[in-house]
């Protein structure tokens, strides 16, 4: 793969993605149904059960697995959705910083 960050890339395997580093080794085991890259120290991972949470460079849950959508870290934070489709921000130790809400909702 092509698409290296932070020296580690996702990569798919029998319907299963892990992390791979530069010399092609498996950094983090083939266990997630989706995976995102890389950014700020956590990517964002999505067990098979539908949820998605963030691990680190070692494999670990840093932030765990309840969202419904996760994307990557930007400047310390991300917004992520709930079942409820609802949207709120998080920081990189899963703190909410900004409740969720209705994204359609009229102010």
């Amino acid at each position: 793969p092509d698409n290296f960050h932070e020296g580690l890339a996702a990569v798919k395997l029998n319907k299963s993605y892990g992390f791979i580093n530069k010399q092609g080794e498996i950094v983090i085991p083939f266990n997630f149904e989706e995976a995102g890259f890389f950014s700020e120290g956590l990517a964002a991972v999505k067990k098979p059960n539908g949820s998605w949470g963030y691990i680190n460079k070692q494999g670990e849950v840093v932030i765990p697995y309840k969202y419904k959508y996760a994307p990557n870290f930007y400047r310390g934070t991300t917004w992520v959705t709930d079942y409820r489709e609802w949207v709120g921000e998080i920081d990189k130790t899963g703190k909410l910083i900004s409740p969720f809400r209705d994204p359609f909702a009229k102010n």
